[in-house]
This record gives structure tokens, sequence and C-alpha cells, in this order.
């Protein structure tokens, strides 16, 4: 597409109209949430407003607190992720509504919701619990969740009270791959695997 911004609505059109050229049936949103704060929300808010692009989509809960680490800082925190039950309550009331549109992803009848770092949660069991009441209320599926796994969490997502695990990255593939990757970059740092080998 060239040069694109998201917050232009042809530029969301098209990307949706080379994703459907390309075999993908649909887009998995990042979405940020910090105690009701969203940030970068306007593309997917405009999507939702707008209906457009009339291309399926869910969301991915990155909910992880935000440090300077891509300016080679990792103990700089600039924006922090606080998890309570009032914010659960908040979080799936807005998400609801996302989960009304009829463009959005359904596995077995229900929103696939996608969290980041599932073990982050300080209960998710409670806060999965939560959710699926407040939902019922609302007279809406729960929703069918994904975990990530990443290289700090490997577990059955059922512990957590979720549907299903992804791996993300994926973080792993040094210990699945054999063969060490190609190092690549101006301090040899980006690594390339070969593709073959990793499927």
């Amino acid at each position: 597409l060239g040069f694109y911004d998201l917050r232009v609505p042809e530029t969301r059109y098209l990307q949706s109209r080379l994703a459907q050229e390309h075999g993908i049936s649909g887009f998995l949103y990042y979405h940020y949430w910090f105690s009701g704060r969203r940030m970068l929300g306007r593309p997917f808010q405009e999507v939702l407003e707008s209906g457009q692009p009339d291309f399926p989509f869910a969301l991915c809960w990155a909910n992880e607190s935000w440090f300077r680490r891509w300016q080679g800082s990792t103990d700089e925190m600039l924006l922090e992720q606080v998890f309570s039950e009032e914010d659960d309550l908040d979080h799936i009331r807005w998400l609801i509504e996302a989960f009304r549109d009829p463009r959005y992803i359904r596995v077995n009848g229900r929103p696939l919701l996608a969290v980041y770092r599932a073990h982050h949660l300080p209960n998710p069991n409670r806060t999965v619990e939560l959710w699926r009441r407040e939902c019922e209320a609302a007279g809406v599926a729960p929703p069918w969740l994904v975990m990530f796994e990443t290289s700090e969490d490997v577990r059955e997502p059922g512990e957590l009270g979720f549907d299903a695990s992804a791996e993300f990255v994926p973080h792993l593939l040094t210990s699945l791959v054999k063969t060490p990757p190609q190092t690549f970059g101006p301090e040899r740092t980006h690594l390339s695997y070969d593709y073959e080998e990793v499927v």
C-alpha cells in the first residue's frame, strides 16, 4: 500500500481488501485498556462506529504496563497496568459493545477475545468469572478466551479459566528449532530462522 495511516478510512478499506485477496479471514486488533483509559484506540473505534470496512475482527487485550524498552530502557515505566475487580467490570462492559458487532469473530457462537499475558492478571479465574457473569446479564455470549504463550508463561489455559492458548511471535523458537539461527543487522542481534524448519 505504500505509506499508510490507520486513521484514514480508505487505508483501512484497502488493508481489508488486500487481506481478503490473500486468504486472510479477519483482523485481530490490539486493544490497549488502562483502567478505563484506551490508548491508540481511534482506528478501531472508527471501524466500530462506521461499520467499515465490512471485514471480520476480534480484539487482543495487550494487558501489560508500558516501558520505554524500545528506546533501550526497561526500567522507565510510561503507563502502568493496574488491575481490579471494578475495572474488570468496566472493561467487559465496554467490550460487550464490540462483541455485539455482527462482524465480530466468534468461536462456537462466542466472541473471540485474546489476552496477551493472562498470567499478569492477579486472579485470572476471578476475572473470567466476572466477565462471564456480566455477559450473561447483558444477554451476550461470554467470550471465547485465548491466552498467549510467551517465554515467561506456558501452561494449560484451563488452569486460568481460558479456552485456548496460542504461541506468540513465537517466543519459544530457540527451544523448538534445532539449527541455530543466522544473525544479521548492525550489531548481529537480529535472528533469521529457516522457514521450512520452523513449520
